[in-house]
């Protein structure tokens, strides 16, 4: 079949092509020549990229509280943010213990916010926030009920999640169960969780029922770096 010549329309550069002929017409011709195709492919995916981790980084910001979102990593320790700073996105997360006002939770969001910028889903999620929702599901109200639906399937669905201050309350039985199914969710589907509490390992584990503390506690440590502040 004969090759017939037309221009691009993005770069004005004469190129071959071979016409598609239905009975003896061509009835293609195509806009833009092979280089200019790959371009304009690169940065279809490249706008769409960056379309999604704006609207990453978007839904994260509304989860986060907004007196931690504008923190200056100036003022938090400097080893603890050389810690979070080379943390990668992987199965094993962060835990982070020490007592209130250490910077916790500001350096946890600055993670969160550093790994919404690749484009990976993150949700803030204070532990009493979860154990509201853990009653709410159940309510009578459909508005409460479905809201904490939605909030529960954010903590499993989402990439990276921090759980803030946990251990801040005793947990009631129905969120303890569903923090324990949560972890166990997050582990064995290799998604990572961030989370901070005021209390250490041993603190930690009086706050739950002796049928559940162990396994709770088993993969809050095997499945994160622990920092103490």
């Amino acid at each position: 079949m004969h090759s017939e010549t037309t221009t691009c329309e993005e770069c004005s550069t004469s190129f071959l092509f071979q016409p598609a002929m239905i009975n003896g017409r061509n009835v293609f011709t195509p806009k833009y020549c092979d280089p200019c195709v790959d371009k304009l492919i690169h940065e279809e995916a490249r706008n769409s990229r960056n379309g999604k981790t704006q609207m990453c980084i978007r839904n994260l910001n509304e989860s986060i509280p907004p007196i931690y979102r504008d923190t200056d990593k100036n003022r938090l320790p400097f080893d603890a943010v050389v810690t979070v700073d080379s943390w990668e996105f992987n199965p094993k997360g962060i835990g982070m213990v020490g007592t209130s006002g250490a910077g916790k939770s500001r350096l946890g969001v600055l993670l969160l916010q550093r790994i919404a910028k690749e484009c990976k889903w993150c949700y803030f999620c204070p532990a009493t926030l979860f154990a509201f929702a853990c009653a709410d599901q159940f309510s009578d109200d459909i508005k409460h009920r479905r809201q904490a639906e939605g909030l529960l399937h954010l903590t499993r669905w989402v990439h990276v999640l921090m759980l803030d201050d946990l251990g801040k309350n005793k947990m009631t039985d129905r969120a303890e169960a569903s923090l324990y199914e949560l972890l166990e969710y997050r582990t064995s589907h290799r998604k990572p969780t961030i989370w901070t509490s005021n209390s250490n390992a041993k603190q930690l584990r009086t706050m739950f029922s002796a049928d559940r503390a162990e396994a709770i506690m088993r993969r809050l440590i095997e499945f994160s770096d622990i920092y103490t502040f």
